[in-house]
């Protein structure tokens, strides 16, 4: 990501990350590059799956049911039965106040770099009218391990990019 921010000629106004150690770390080559700091932001901390914790999608479907797995992967619903933390209402007031703060507290032309989790990143769908829906639709929510996406903050928000290469976040 740093390398694909560089050759992109785009310098980062700050850089924002969850708590976690490997998504701290991840911001923190990204800062390094501009010599910077990544400053750790909870609204960004990655989600608790409780007992979906450390499964793969077929223990999930073995334990839960696949109709569970399918309506998190698919619908972006929350399973009710499965101790997820710090909960569904929680992380969408998270993930609201962060983009509002951005909005308030950052100039048009101002690049945040927020480091996070795919479980975390569909709920900043919701902050574009009606982007989580036509993702939803299209089934295309999750954002892949080492993808990235692109989001303009103004009075019109918009998904610029969504689970791309981290070289084609730039692009157009």
């Amino acid at each position: 990501m740093a390398d694909a921010i560089i050759a992109a000629g785009v310098v980062p106004t700050v850089i924002r990350c969850g708590s976690l150690s490997r998504t701290h770390k991840h911001a923190d080559i990204i800062a390094r590059a501009f010599d910077s700091e990544a400053i750790v932001d909870h609204r960004l901390d990655e989600i608790d799956y409780g007992e979906w914790s450390g499964l793969t999608d077929q223990q999930v479907v073995a334990r839960f049911g696949e109709a569970a797995l399918a309506r998190w992967r698919d619908d972006g619903v929350w399973p009710q039965d499965a101790g997820w933390q710090p909960g569904e209402d929680r992380v969408t007031s998270d993930v609201a106040s962060f983009v509002s703060e951005l909005r308030e507290s950052h100039e048009s032309g101002d690049i945040v770099i927020a480091v996070t989790s795919n479980g975390r990143l569909r709920y900043f769908l919701r902050e574009v009218n009606g982007e989580f829906e036509r993702r939803r639709d299209d089934r295309v929510l999750s954002v892949r391990t080492g993808n990235a996406c692109r989001m303009t903050l103004a009075a019109e928000s918009s998904i610029e990019r969504w689970d791309v290469a981290p070289s084609a976040v730039w692009e157009g």
